[in-house]
């Protein structure tokens, strides 16, 4: 009874035919061309149809009605604006915009916080982001080291259409002399495909993982 049984079910708890392995194998391939198919979108998606602002901005004076923050800890310049750039125009709903803010390279063991506000129409706070740019040097175990940062750039989403302002801010233990400010607009979103694409990628090595193992026992 038992050889019976063996024989009943034998096709259906084989191991997998060499057929299995070769279609194994076309799929491993459809995942990886997709994968990189993704990620070719996503860098096209990235690519700027339109730029709203390129250029440098220096500081502007502030107005004596305006409130400037306190000094913080290890700071000479407390947070302040330095510079307002708009008005422009959305039209679309939803529409990515790329924002870039870099400085000339600063001086030994100096940092700016830079950031910028958007604004709406009536130059009313909606978002903030920003990023520390700075310039040290030291010694470790491993030696001399010198590290810089200069430039920093944030992706955001706009959900309305209408009209905007960008005002730049900046605090720490020195002021840049300009801030080179570019911003522009992808023609969409590269996040959904370069996700897709990571995914796809990974399902890909590990199917591909399988077969090596299906191959060699």
């Amino acid at each position: 009874m038992r050889t019976d049984f063996s024989r009943k079910y034998q096709s259906e708890f084989r191991l997998p035919a060499e057929d299995d392995k070769i279609q194994l194998g076309y799929l491993v391939a459809v995942f990886f061309f997709f994968g990189v198919l993704s990620l070719i979108t996503a860098l096209k998606f990235s690519e700027p149809v339109a730029t709203l602002y390129n250029g440098a901005v220096s500081f502007r004076p502030q107005p004596v009605a305006e409130e400037v923050e306190p000094l913080e800890p290890g700071e000479e310049y407390a947070a302040n604006n330095y510079a307002l750039i708009g008005p422009f125009t959305i039209d679309r709903p939803g529409q990515v915009v790329k924002v870039e803010m870099s400085i000339a390279q600063p001086a030994l063991n100096t940092w700016c916080f830079v950031e910028a506000e958007l604004l709406d129409e009536e130059q009313d706070y909606l978002l903030s982001f920003g990023q520390e740019l700075w310039h040290e040097t030291g010694r470790d175990d491993e030696g001399f080291w010198d590290e810089t940062e200069k430039s920093s750039e944030m992706k955001l989403t706009i959900p309305q259409s209408g009209t905007y302002y960008f005002n730049i801010r900046t605090q720490g233990n020195f002021r840049p002399d300009h801030i080179f400010v570019t911003v522009t607009m992808p023609y969409a979103s590269s996040i959904p495909h370069t996700l897709f694409g990571i995914l796809t990628l990974v399902i890909g090595a590990v199917l591909q993982k399988i077969r090596r193992m299906s191959k060699s026992s």
